[in-house]
């Protein structure tokens, strides 16, 4: 029937032989309006044969074509944003998640008697190592501290260090002036408590085992949780009510960055997930758990630059919060985020409205 489509005949002789054999099984065979309307139904459609091949291809297509395709929702989204204007002619500051740093002015090099970093820590394991560098290759130390008498590695230098300027490592070597830099980031981050992720280079606070969130005060003098436990509601194969279902930390990216001859931290926020308080989780458990944090009212620029300031407050101002800062960490100064004026800020007119002299004189202004 389906090869011969269109003959009414072949219709009709199909109702015929499907009325028999529902007869036979007991079962209410077609009544002579449902038989007209199958044949009207038939003789207006077009049906195609098709291998598994040919479905999947006519399934994408219809995808494209429906109210919930990526591509209908595409062209939603930009007849709405042709529908706007453009942004408000209203001065602004853009600040950016990168906070320049003041370097000291000289780095030291000295060569080492090993290349290999563990036997170092081994054999200096009850006193503190002061932030370096080892290349494996060349056995050089590098480090913002001098190899002198004070500093326990002089055990591990071989010959005189040298005294570089720190302005031609940070226009000749980038690289190796943000290695250096970001072990110094590393250490103070570590004396702060806490952990570091290697593969996703997130940094986070451990959990406290009787607490359900830890907090950390931040720069107004309110603290501010840092890991929050998010229990099962109510018995599952997974854990019973009440019990540890994951941990919601609020992590740190720390990159620092050598730009023109000058350094600068990128800090970039993450949120971060474990499900004991150190076992990440990750992959599409990490989406679903992610989704019910997604909230526009919470992602909003002043909550976003809050949280940066409160990351370089507990970083880099310990003695505010009563932690006793690193002996060299005062070489350091870190400025405030970079920001930037500009002649326009994100607002924008409402829908179908549009501005004076994009109606009067076209491009031109009125003045």
């Amino acid at each position: 029937m389906f090869s011969e489509t269109g003959e009414e005949e072949t219709i009709k002789k199909w109702c015929k032989w499907y009325n028999k054999a529902v007869v036979k099984r007991g079962k209410a065979p077609l009544s002579e309006q449902e038989v007209e309307d199958f044949k009207k139904f038939l003789l207006k459609s077009e049906v195609n044969v098709v291998g598994v091949e040919g479905l999947e291809a006519a399934s994408c297509e219809k995808e494209e074509k429906s109210a919930q395709s990526m591509s209908r929702k595409a062209k939603a989204y930009l007849k709405l944003v042709s529908e706007r204007a453009a942004p408000l002619e209203t001065k602004s500051t853009i600040i950016m998640n990168i906070l320049p740093v003041q370097l000291p002015p000289t780095y030291y090099t000295c060569k080492c008697t090993t290349g290999i970093k563990p036997k170092i820590f081994a054999a200096l394991n009850d006193v503190e190592i002061p932030p370096f560098v080892l290349k494996r290759p060349t056995r050089m130390m590098y480090s913002f501290l001098e190899f002198n008498e004070q500093n326990p590695l002089i055990k591990f230098a071989k010959g005189p260090q040298t005294v570089c300027d720190t302005s031609d490592l940070q226009r000749e070597s980038p690289a190796l002036c943000t290695e250096i830099m970001n072990v110094f980031i590393g250490r103070i981050a570590w004396n702060r408590k806490m952990l570091h992720d290697k593969d996703s280079n997130i940094w986070y606070f451990p959990v406290e085992e009787t607490k359900k969130r830890k907090t950390v005060k931040g720069q107004s003098g309110r603290r501010q949780w840092v890991v929050k436990r998010y229990d099962y509601l109510q018995d599952s194969k997974y854990g019973k009510k009440a019990e540890p279902n994951f941990f919601f930390h609020r992590g740190l990216r720390i990159r620092p960055q050598a730009y023109i001859g000058k350094t600068y931290i990128e800090f970039s926020p993450r949120k971060y997930y474990t499900r004991d308080g150190s076992t990440q989780i990750d992959g599409e458990k990490r989406k679903q758990i992610d989704k019910k944090f997604r909230n526009p009212a919470w992602d909003w620029a002043g909550s976003r630059i809050r949280l940066l300031r409160f990351w370089r407050f507990v970083l880099f101002e310990p003695q505010k919060n009563k932690i006793k800062p690193e002996p060299w960490l005062g070489m350091f100064k870190f400025g405030d985020f970079v920001s930037q004026k500009v002649d326009w800020c994100p607002d924008v007119l409402p829908r179908h409205q549009k501005r004076l002299w994009d109606v009067v004189g076209g491009s031109d202004r009125c003045k």
